[in-house]
């Protein structure tokens, strides 16, 4: 166990800070000296940031009790209607002493769910002492003095619920008397009786607001099981009642020592038992009990039936916790017995989950835990924002270095991915390492990959392969930080046992690469021929030997934040569903690491997990996160078991299996196919609805008709009805990623899933809500680089952008029901130029010139223009250093009848050829001229879809240059450059230029 060390600062405390902050919001002059990011305080900072400012959905206050208490009688000192969102933990918690207070003060107040509606005139005097129960909490008797300034008469205060011992938690709220005397508020205090003078006045002054107690005990405890800490800028003195806590430590035997503003704490050898009183401190009790687990004899922690009442009932999940650590521990109404022993004492459990049930001082609990060397992984790590982001950093050099290998499809990015992981961990200051196979064998061998197919052939390589891999797996074994290893597309070796193995993916892997720096595989097919052959194999492969996946859209090559943390591990609060695969279970953890994202719902779907994985899953998932899918009509009994056992999971009935049993009540009733019409589908629905079950609609949605009809079906009862369109090609992604806020339940893949309309991770993640949207239309649109390239400026905009596939018969029905959805901006591809044309009221000059328009906003009217004519003119200019004297040479123009338009008008001398049939388009010169001719360049316009459906040809022509105008890595364009030699231009650089200028008409027309 590597010893912990630890020296430094902590955040300061979010007790005070957020008593500071509403002090504040009365009197600005305030300083506020010490800070911190944790998420109670930004909550805090972010709603009273939005107080007064008119919005119209409530202000979501988040989960801590101090935000929400203390901003509610906050915002009824304003007149006016406010609305307060709170979590749903939160809301479980003692709220209704709230509602009653602010009655008692003239405020209307009450409870819509999870929505505190509050209506104010300002406070009016109480008719007899306000009373405020304390049985429970003091953050009520804070929030009230807290918000007593500027009142026009004196405000009597009578405290209930205090018994022979005095109140709950009475240091908390001595910290709030302490704050608002230190500036201003001459307050008088006679037992249960407070008096608070009319027309007190904030004092500007500086204050400083101390350094956290609460998380500081968390260091200090991990530090006295594993190591030393010197905590810096500790108080000397403190009305926090967590400042109790070094002489708790020094009675259970470590060394605690004050000097010069810091504490230190160091592990002096076994730890002793306790018994105390936390009344006054029980925000110690998590932390406390498990290091009692590992002390010499039995420990009493007592006097805090309020635990009961936390972020989770901490007795209850701390006896948890500690029961497995393979200890005997008795939970009691106010605290805990705990039978400790020495780690030495007895073996650590083997590696286990722990669900600290939404409460960050139960996830800083585990934290000791494994400071000590056990192996537990705490679930929904990022709980500890709510009090100390920084937490899980201070364990993050015991944690083992990753150790990945990176496969994929030959061109998916293994290379690249390795650069943007050198970027992150750089910027996060991290070390890693990262070795390309490839490249580590090019250098052994003095020679380049494709040297070495052509000289000792494929065989020979696959050997020096599984030789190198074996090689650097010895070299890099004792690195102390992460390692990364992409491997070849057709590796097949045997892999390292206990490595990660990710799958990079790419959404056009499955359409074909043709390469011009790659060796060839089979010389007697095409290389595009080449590519699919061994496509099949691969992907089976990858798909038995991979742990993880990422997969990235087209044109995300660059580094970007949500990769980033992926990656790194703190992806976190991800939202929505996933389907939960058997590659989920080939690594311990693998399910911890998924909680850590922060899903809604995690599926477990009886037709693609064994019983024993649904049985593994359930133990650590969250119960209230679990969602178990009745699919298998063989498995239904055992499925339900499942479900009666753990009663708190969610239930997914697929109506495919007929209806439940009578004594089942699922939450969700699923559709996945049809074999009528959607109408005639709906009044099937009908008849479970009457059981006022969810509906989840998942079945094929054929067009845009179907998808309206579908969307207004969801509309009219959104709050119990689910619309997931589903197509073979995924085309109705954007449409479930544009709902990413607005549906009950909607899922997410990491690569395949189990449907191509499942929006990807990753543009989940980097998607957020809004009104508009941009959009590139046309068919196809699978490669468009249109969403990546234009992701910026939206995203400053606040709207997202998606590649969106229209047929053509269905165009002007889908931009009608497109622009109904929100869609204001709009890049056109083939073959809708000419249609987007048409539907322009407005169109520039260029546009009128070609006829045809690629780019279009919504001002009240459509207003297009072409910006196809500026991409060509900036790739010509880099054709005239290949190609001197463009204008004289013999220029053909293959296909292309979407852009046919803007080629013509800039290079008029042209001739323009039909893909399909091989025969000019062109009229003006004769036939005998033709049959001889042989053109320098050949711009080529045709992708592989249309290839595909159209059986076109190629040209029988050698050219000097080949120009294609996709930028796509399938393109016909590419293997016909192969083919004949000759120099190949992409149209990247066109599709870049042309996506500038689409920038700047959107800027020039935006509203």
């Amino acid at each position: 166990m590597t010893p912990f060390y630890f020296k430094g600062d902590l955040p300061a405390s979010k007790s005070i800070l957020n008593r500071l902050l509403i002090l504040q919001s009365y009197e600005p002059k305030l300083k506020i000296l010490g800070d911190s990011d944790c998420d109670d305080v930004v909550e805090m900072r972010h709603a009273l940031d939005e107080l007064g400012a008119g919005h119209r959905e409530p202000i979501d206050c988040g989960s801590a009790g101090t935000t929400f208490r203390f901003f509610a009688l906050r915002a009824s000192r304003l007149p006016g209607e406010h609305r307060l969102a709170l979590s749903a933990r939160l809301f479980a918690r003692p709220q209704e002493e709230l509602v009653q207070i602010l009655r008692q003060l003239g405020v209307q107040a009450q409870f819509e769910h999870r929505v505190l509606v509050i209506q104010s005139k300002g406070w009016d005097k109480p008719k007899t002492p306000l009373k405020i129960d304390r049985s429970k909490s003091s953050q009520f008797a804070s929030a009230v003095l807290l918000n007593s300034w500027g009142l026009t008469f004196d405000l009597e205060i009578e405290y209930t619920g205090v018994d022979a011992e005095g109140a709950v938690s009475e240091g908390y709220l001595e910290i709030t008397e302490k704050l608002v005397s230190d500036v201003g508020m001459r307050l008088s205090r006679s037992g249960n009786k407070v008096l608070v003078p009319a027309r007190s006045e904030i004092k500007p002054q500086e204050i400083r607001a101390e350094t956290d107690l609460s998380s500081a005990f968390a260091v200090a405890a991990i530090a006295a099981v594993a190591g030393e800490a010197t905590i810096q800028n500790f108080p000397e003195s403190s009305s926090q009642p967590d400042a109790i806590f070094p002489e708790i430590l020094k009675a259970m035997g470590v060394h605690v020592e004050r000097s010069e503003g810091s504490l230190r704490i160091a592990r002096l050898g076994s730890l002793k038992a306790v018994e105390w009183n936390l009344r006054n401190a029980p925000d110690l009790f998590p932390v406390l009990a498990v290091l009692c687990a590992f002390a010499e004899g039995t420990s009493r922690l007592f006097g805090a039936p309020q635990l009961a009442h936390k972020e989770s009932s901490r007795i209850d999940s701390t006896a948890r916790l500690i029961g497995l650590l393979k200890r005997k521990v008795e939970a009691k109404d106010d605290g805990a017995i705990i039978h400790g022993r020495r780690p030495a004492e007895s073996p650590f459990p083997d590696e286990f989950s722990f669900n600290p049930d939404e409460d960050h001082r139960l996830a800083m609990a585990a934290g000791v835990a494994k400071a000590v060397g056990v192996r537990v992984k705490a679930l929904n790590p990022s709980v500890v924002n709510k009090s100390f982001p920084g937490f899980w950093k201070l364990l993050e050099k015991k944690a083992p270095p990753k150790r990945v290998l990176v496969v994929g499809h030959r061109g998916t990015g293994k290379t690249k991915l390795l650069s943007r992981i050198q970027e992150y961990y750089l910027r996060n200051e991290r070390s890693v390492t990262t070795v390309d196979l490839d490249n580590e064998i090019s250098l052994k061998e003095a020679r380049t990959v494709s040297q070495i197919f052509d000289q000792k052939g494929e065989a020979e390589f696959r050997s020096l392969e599984v030789t190198a891999l074996k090689n650097l797996i010895e070299k890099l074994v004792q690195e102390p930080h992460d390692v990364f290893i992409a491997l070849g597309a057709g590796f097949s070796g045997e892999l390292p046992t206990g490595w990660e193995v990710l799958w990079l993916r790419r959404a056009s892997d499955a359409s074909g690469r043709i390469f011009f720096d790659r060796p060839r595989l089979n010389q007697q097919v095409t290389a595009y021929e080449e590519y699919l052959e061994r496509f099949a194999e691969r992907e089976k492969r990858y798909d038995q030997i991979a742990t993880k996946t990422l997969t990235v859209s087209e044109g995300f090559d660059s580094p970007n934040i949500s990769e980033e943390q992926f990656l790194l591990g703190t992806l976190a609060g991800v939202g929505g569903s996933i389907t939960l695969l058997p590659l989920d279970f080939r690594l311990q953890m693998q399910l911890a690491e998924k909680v850590e994202q922060g899903f809604d719902y995690y599926e477990l779907r009886d037709d693609l997990l064994s019983e024993q994985q649904m049985e593994i899953a359930l133990t650590a998932l969250p119960a209230d996160h679990a969602l178990i899918s009745a699919r298998d009509p063989r498995r239904t009994q055992t499925t339900l078991h499942l479900h009666k056992m753990r009663s708190s999971t969610k239930l997914d009935w697929a109506s495919e299996l007929g209806p439940p049993p009578a004594d089942v009540i699922p939450n969700f009733v699923s559709f996945h196919s049809r074999d009528v019409s959607l109408s005639d589908t709906f009044e099937r629905i009908a008849q479970h609805e009457k059981n006022n079950v969810a509906i989840k609609l998942a079945v094929e949605i054929k067009n845009f008709a179907e998808l309206k009809e579908g969307h207004r079906w969801w509309q009219d009862r959104a709050d119990t009805r689910i619309f997931l369109p589903s197509s073979q090609n995924g085309r109705w992604s954007w449409y479930r990623l544009l709902q990413k806020s607005n549906l009950n339940l909607n899922f997410i893949r990491e690569g395949n899933g189990t449907s191509p309309d499942q929006p990807l991770l990753l543009d989940w993640v980097r998607m957020w809500p809004g009104g508009r949207f941009a959009a590139v239309l046309g068919n196809p649109v699978s490669h468009s680089q249109t969403p990546a390239k234009q992701y910026r400026y939206f995203y400053k905009r606040l709207a997202p952008v998606f590649a969106v596939h229209v047929e053509e018969q269905e165009w002007n029905e889908a931009l009608e029901f497109l622009q109904e959805l929100g869609l204001h901006w709009a890049a056109v591809t083939a073959p809708f130029k000419g249609k987007a044309f048409e539907l322009c009221r407005e169109k520039t000059e260029i546009a009128k010139q070609v006829a045809a328009v690629n780019t279009m906003v919504w001002t009240g009217e459509w207003r297009g223009t072409n910006t196809d004519v500026i991409g060509m003119q900036k790739a010509l200019m880099s054709l005239e250093r290949l190609i001197p004297n463009l204008d004289q040479r013999n220029i053909a123009l293959w296909g292309g009848s979407g852009t046919l338009s803007a080629l013509k008008n800039r290079l008029p001398n042209a001739i323009a050829f039909s893909a399909r049939t091989g025969q000019r388009k062109d009229q003006r010169r004769d036939e005998k001229e033709v049959a001889n001719w042989q053109p320098d360049l050949v711009v080529w316009s045709v992708d592989r879809s249309r290839w595909l459906q159209g059986k076109m040809q190629f040209p029988r022509w050698k050219p000097q240059v080949v120009w294609d105008l996709n930028y796509t890595e399938n393109s016909p364009g590419r293997e016909f450059a192969l083919m004949t030699g000759a120099k190949y231009i992409s149209g990247v650089e066109m599709f870049e230029a042309q996506a500038k200028a689409q920038r700047e008409f959107w800027e020039t027309h935006d509203s």
